[in-house]
């Protein structure tokens, strides 16, 4: 019996290594890339769970119903525990949505314009460096939510509708004679100047006018360095290289940033799942284990009749097999990486409100670790391969368990993924499900 409940403690862990190892295997099997910043949003996907369930809670039915209809305490009460009843189920959604609009971010800044060969939006590269400068000039890494929320806001703000009118008055302004100035010219313009008055006040107003000066003239510069001076040059380089720079820089945005507006120290993570035990003689399993499992199951369903039964998935398999050949039969390539994007992505941030219901507790670090030993399941699968992924996560999983209940090896649970890693890259180097290709010169 014992066995057996190891064997379910495995699944359990290896269906989390598998939600996240998708992730990993569908972008890299539709442009060829490791999407390094994967772990991290599988750590973000916990966080925006539980903050999502907070922030139901008590901001928008505790203070903003309560206050906007006046309902009583015991009407606000009873929401409130109505809400905290199903919380986990809120938080899987609000992963779900968050992730998913995060990977689609990840792809637009971070792959497409490396992928594509285009400088144009390093500006995203910027924004995140002034989240650097936004560090330094407030010291000590303590900044609330809500004030680099702000920040935020009004930098993409005044970045986006500066370079927008910088870029409409070079196009459309072949001189600078009286007679060429029309009405739209002095309406964009006088449209741009209060913006821009008006974003500036608010930057004086909340007192964040130093780091938004400093950090909207960076912005600026990289994009006159980048965009305007060098459009006819050829930045592509190595996009492989290039790519995977840019994924490692966007996990170190990620972790950093919520590192900053959370702290490093762990986190309680209750999600209010029972704590009951089935028993049938002397078996022994935990409801939230059987649920983890059934569930990473259903997620993982899903996904094989989105790839195999629709038109999506069609395209999916379409573009991973030959992008230039799915681009000639209508297909558009973008729509569906960013896609692909989305739902790793979800799934990953699914899987982060599993790890924290299941463990109790998360931290900003717990991205790195779990990535990696996802990484090693999607390799040890084939990467590139759906059942791979699964495969490989449940191998990996099964095999950390019944690790750490040896005593002899419980210290080396974690060192086990990657010795496996090792194993599998000089046995057989393409994984389980993986194929060899031949690469054409």
């Amino acid at each position: 019996m014992e066995i057996v409940e190891q064997l379910l403690n495995g699944l359990t862990v290896g269906g989390i290594y598998a939600l996240i190892a998708l992730g990993y295997t569908m972008v890299y099997g539709i442009i060829k890339l490791i999407n390094f910043a994967h772990g991290d949003i599988f750590m973000i996907g916990a966080f925006a769970g539980y903050f999502a369930v907070v922030l139901i809670a008590d901001v928008f039915i505790g203070s903003f119903l309560a206050s906007a209809f006046s309902l009583n305490e015991m009407v606000v009460e009873s929401f409130k525990s109505f809400i905290l009843e199903y919380r986990l189920y809120i938080a899987v959604v609000a992963s779900i949505i968050f992730c998913g609009l995060l990977g689609l971010f990840v792809e637009k800044v971070a792959y497409r314009p490396l992928r594509e060969g285009s400088p144009k939006t390093i500006i995203g590269s910027a924004v995140g460096l002034a989240l650097i400068i936004m560090v330094a000039v407030f010291g000590k890494g303590k900044v609330s939510l809500g004030t680099a929320l702000l920040f935020l806001v009004i930098l993409i703000s005044l970045s986006v509708s500066t370079i927008a009118y910088l870029k409409y008055m070079f196009n459309n302004f072949k001189s600078f004679k009286r007679e060429n100035i029309t009405q739209k010219h002095i309406i964009y313009t006088a449209a741009f100047l209060i913006s821009f008055i008006v974003l500036i006040y608010l930057s004086w107003y909340f007192d964040i006018m130093e780091m938004m000066i400093l950090s909207y003239i960076v912005v600026l510069l990289v994009y006159w360095l980048v965009v305007s001076r060098m459009k006819n040059a050829n930045m592509g380089g190595n996009s492989r290289i290039n790519a995977l720079i840019s994924a490692i820089g966007m996990s170190m945005i990620l972790t950093n940033l919520v590192a900053l507006l959370k702290g490093n120290s762990a986190m309680r993570y209750d999600m209010g799942f029972s704590s009951g035990v089935l028993s049938i003689g002397d078996f022994r399993i935990a409801y939230l284990k059987i649920f983890i499992i059934i569930f990473s199951f259903i997620l993982m369903g899903i996904l094989f009749y989105i790839i195999h039964k629709t038109k999506f998935g069609l395209a999916m398999r379409a573009v991973s097999h030959n992008l230039n050949a799915a681009r000639l039969m209508g297909i558009n390539p973008d729509k569906v990486i960013a896609t692909t994007f989305m739902l790793g992505s979800a799934l990953a941030g699914v899987a982060g409100v599993l790890v924290g219901t299941n463990y109790g507790q998360i931290d900003p670090n717990i991205g790195m670790m779990y990535g990696l030993k996802a990484f090693v399941a999607a390799v040890l699968g084939g990467i590139g391969s759906i059942p791979g992924a699964v495969v490989g996560g449940i191998i990996l999983g099964i095999a950390e368990i019944f690790s750490s209940a040896s005593p002899a090896l419980s210290t080396y649970s974690d060192a086990i993924a990657f010795a496996i890693l090792i194993l599998i890259l000089i046995i057989k180097p393409t994984g389980i499900f993986g194929k060899s290709m031949k690469e054409k010169v």
